[in-house]
Formats: C-alpha cells, sequence, structure tokens
C-alpha cells in the first residue's frame, strides 16, 4: 500500500461508481495533502476493465502523464504533478466488450486550504552593509517558481523603486523544498573595479539610506493560493564590509562539563545563516564528530551548538570551513570585493581552520 510523506496528512474519499454503467463494483479512492492536492487515485474493482488514462476533460488531446500500477487487489495512479482539489477529471477506460466508458472523477467535499505566509526574511538584521550579496526568503510551503522580480519590490527612502538591483528571474534558486529562495544582488553591481559596476552606476544600497524590500501578496503557492499578505523587510544601510573573516577574533563561550549547556560562537559581524549551520563541526578528542543542534540569534551574529548527550572532560576542536561566508559573501580565504595575489595562494592551504577549547 502507498505510504504517503510523513508531511503530507491523508484523507481518503471514496466514490462508488454506478453498477448500471460499468457492471461491476469499481470504486475509486483519493489520497491529499493537507493543501488539497492529489498526489494519488487508486481504482479497485478493475478486473474487467483495461486501459485507463485520466483527462483533464473529454476533449483533451493528451492523458495526464503519471505512472499507472497493477497491484494484488488495486490500480494506483500517481500523477507526475499534483491534481488539483474541487476539479472534476476524466477518467476513460475500456470494459469487458472493449466499450470506451468516461466517468467524472474529483473530489466533492469541500477542504480547508492552508494559505502560504512569508515566515522569515534573511538576513535579520536591521541594519545592513551596503555591499550585501543575498536576500533568504523563506515561505510556510512550497511556492509556484518563475518571474520572482515581478512579485518582489525595493524601494528607497523617497518611495522610488530600484531597479537592475538583483540577477534576473532566470536565475531563480530554490531549495529542493521549494520554501525558500536566495535573491542575489547583480555580483557586478556589488563588486567594485569592474566595468559593469561603473555602468550599472555603483552599488545600489547607499550608507545611510533606508530602503524597504516587500514581498508581494500575488505570489502564489503550489496549491495555488496567494500569500496571506504582503511582508515588508525595512533596512538602514552601513558602510561595506570587505574584510576577510577572521576565525581567531570569535570569542567562544564554553560550557560546563557534564552539561547540555550551548557552546556559543560570537562572530562580531551577521554570517550567512545557511553557512553557518552547515560549515562549522564540533570534534571531541577522539575525532568524533560530536552531533548536536544548532542555532543563531542577535540577527546572526551568534552560533550555538547543544550537544545531543552531555559534554564530557577533554580536548574539543572547532572545525571552520574556509567557505564560511557573511553576508557580503566574503570568507576565510579572501574578500568578495578584494582578491590580492596572496589570498589566491592561500587557496592552496588547508580548507579548515580550527579552534581548540577544553572542558
Amino acid at each position: 500500500m502507498y505510504k504517503l510523506n510523513s508531511s503530507f496528512a491523508l484523507l481518503a474519499f471514496i466514490l462508488i461508481l454506478p453498477c448500471s454503467i460499468l457492471g461491476q463494483n469499481l470504486s475509486v479512492s483519493f489520497e491529499q495533502d493537507t493543501n488539497g492536492l492529489i498526489h494519488k487515485i487508486s481504482i479497485t474493482g478493475y478486473e474487467n476493465s483495461k486501459e485507463f488514462r485520466l483527462y483533464r476533460d473529454k476533449n483533451a488531446s493528451n492523458a495526464i502523464l503519471g505512472d499507472w500500477v497493477y497491484g494484488q487487489d488495486r490500480l494506483e495512479f500517481t500523477p507526475s504533478l499534483p491534481l488539483d482539489v474541487n476539479y472534476v477529471y476524466q477518467l476513460k477506460f475500456l470494459d469487458a466488450s472493449n466499450m470506451a466508458n468516461w466517468f467524472p472523477v474529483g473530489i466533492r467535499q469541500k477542504i480547508k486550504i492552508e494559505e502560504p505566509e512569508v515566515i522569515h526574511i534573511y538576513p535579520s538584521a536591521k541594519e545592513l552593509p551596503s555591499n550585501l550579496l543575498r536576500f533568504y526568503v523563506e515561505f510556510s510551503m512550497p511556492m509556484q517558481e518563475g518571474n520572482y522580480l515581478e512579485k518582489i519590490s525595493l524601494m528607497d527612502e523617497y518611495g522610488t523603486e530600484l531597479r537592475g538591483v538583483f540577477l534576473p528571474s532566470r536565475y531563480e534558486y530554490w531549495n529542493k523544498e521549494r520554501t525558500k529562495l536566495t535573491m542575489i544582488f547583480d555580483p557586478g553591481r556589488v563588486k567594485t573595479g569592474l566595468r559593469a559596476h561603473q555602468q550599472m552606476g555603483g552599488r545600489a544600497l547607499k550608507p545611510g539610506n533606508t530602503y524597504t524590500l516587500t514581498i508581494g501578496s500575488c505570489w502564489k503557492a503550489m496549491n495555488g493560493r496567494p500569500l496571506k499578505r504582503l511582508v515588508s523587510k525595512t533596512f538602514t544601510v552601513t558602510e561595506e564590509i570587505i574584510e576577510t573573516i577572521a576565525v581567531q577574533d570569535w570569542k567562544l563561550e564554553k560550557p560546563a562539563p557534564y552539561s547540555q549547556d550551548p557552546l556559543t560562537l560570537g562572530f562580531g559581524r551577521p554570517l550567512d545563516h545557511i553557512n553557518a549551520r552547515s560549515f562549522i563541526k564540533i570534534i571531541d578528542e577522539y575525532g568524533h564528530l560530536v552531533v548536536g543542534k544548532v542555532w543563531l540569534s542577535q540577527e546572526e551574529t551568534r552560533w550555538h551548538f547543544q550537544p545531543t548527550y552531555p559534554w564530557m572532560p577533554g580536548k574539543y576542536q572547532v572545525v571552520v570551513n574556509k567557505k564560511l561566508e557573511d553576508v557580503c559573501g566574503n570568507n576565510l580565504i579572501h574578500g568578495f570585493d578584494v582578491y590580492k595575489a596572496s589570498e589566491i595562494a592561500r587557496q592552496n592551504e588547508a580548507d579548515i581552520e580550527t579552534l581548540y577549547f577544553l572542558l
């Protein structure tokens, strides 16, 4: 029997098709998620029928794409893309006499469909540097892709919309769940010394000015529902940050032995929240990875690690991947804006830097 991913809540609806039409007790059931999308259709009592196909309507030239699987007691259809709720599809099949039959298939019961929301915009700080490289927008559910620039706006304090700030819509970077979008400032504008930087009028964000990023309510989720409300983030721009990340300048706050208190790192500047969760690891004195939970605080300037099991006395390492970036794209090897020959040579060194602490 098919099992939905744990993120789905299963709702089954049974429709018994009339015997006078089919000459048999054929039933159809559906598997839906909480957003109302149909992920599977199951048919039982189909033994005297064959060549099942599903169409959007009787006039459609092509059947809906998906996989038909014949089991011992049921026929299951998994569409390549989820089917819409409250839409009547047409099921076509041949009966025992090879006569074509059509029958409407759909869910007649109305269900409450969730509306998507913006749950976070990163970086979360209210003051951001003029050479900011990325915004991340996190949604509560999978969103529709395409033309993201038509669904957002960046305005200055006078209400003038800034154009040509982000990479074009053809560069649309989503996570695999389609719940988080990375909006990258055009590197040609951010990075000084390039011809594009001069041609595009320099950086879009000017120190001392205030801007508002707005995510429009017209943005739709995969279930077809638009955002519950528009969301805005207002921030003030500070001077650029072009220096490389210096691990030796971090402030390390040690936990107590035999406790599960968090280890805390103070960065002194906001780091990229995705990088910071992935590129910092804790290793014990036996070379084993310490397992635990990571979170960030104080506008992504502080990193916390809480172990699954209590800290044991001993020597530990904080291992940092040199690709770790701050919000401006500076890493441990070179600054995003400044790329010196000495920094190029450093790329041949070890891929990590290490801090040690003793409990």
